[in-house]
């Protein structure tokens, strides 16, 4: 099996075509997952999920998760999820070829914020998917944005579990920034086929390991927040996956 950057976004394609299969009764959840009539928040739409795939020992294993009042639907989108794997994934780079793929397994579990307990200043992370993060209407290994991006997606979020955090509060959350040092990112590519580009479009992200610094009580929840919530283009495609060394 190739190593794909964007298996997740694959997976989540499917999704939207399960989801649309099975009509009338998922109607509500691919309006949340995929419409275009959610609010805005800080003049974008901010959808209450994110998708990962993986490969592990020959399998392949996906997770999508909902937050806060989404978790409503988890039956239709556990249902179109099966449905979406049975009927076939891409699994190659440059092919649109669908394998069928027999479910092994499927668990639901329900999670709650837990702040982490960690103190320390200087924290490591590894972004596992591509990470779009752009600087100059470009990507960029320059990640002085990326505290802002991880803020604005945990208060879009937050709006989905009954909390909508006020200017003074974004204001006092935007000025505790992290620092971000020994940036070690390599960019990779690939051509994301959706609806609105059938014909494909380049797609550039950056995937790698970086250093924060400057942590504190605040922005560690931030950065804990975010390894939940991804961060930068495409959260909710499976790009920008942090993993942090907590």
């Amino acid at each position: 099996m190739e190593d794909l950057p964007d298996l997740a976004d694959r997976f989540r394609g499917a999704l939207g075509r399960a989801l649309e299969r099975l009509s009338p009764q998922t109607d509500d959840a691919w309006q949340l997952l995929f419409g275009s009539q959610l609010p805005l928040v800080n003049g974008a739409i901010v959808r209450p999920y994110a998708i990962r795939a993986h490969r592990e020992k020959g399998q392949i294993i996906c997770l999508v998760r909902l937050f806060g009042f989404a978790d409503c639907w988890t039956d239709e989108v556990s249902h179109a999820l099966v449905e979406a794997a049975q009927t076939g994934i891409a699994l190659r780079m440059h092919g649109m070829h669908r394998v069928p793929l027999p479910v092994l397994s499927v668990k639901r579990a329900l999670s709650y914020w837990q702040e982490p307990k960690t103190t320390a200043r200087v924290i490591d992370v590894r972004f596992a998917t591509p990470l779009i993060i752009r600087h100059k209407a470009r990507v960029s290994g320059v990640l002085d944005s990326l505290y802002v991006a991880c803020v604005r997606r945990v208060a879009g979020i937050a709006r989905w579990c009954d909390v909508a955090p006020d200017t003074a509060l974004q204001k006092v959350m935007m000025e505790q920034a992290w620092r971000t040092e020994d940036v070690d990112l390599h960019p990779v590519g690939w051509t994301r086929h959706s609806s609105t580009h059938p014909q494909g479009r380049a797609t550039t992200g950056l995937i790698g390991r970086a250093r924060i610094s400057k942590l504190n009580a605040t922005n560690i929840s931030i950065l804990r927040a975010s390894e939940i919530f991804h961060a930068g283009g495409g959260a909710t495609s499976g790009n920008g996956e942090m993993i942090a060394s907590f």
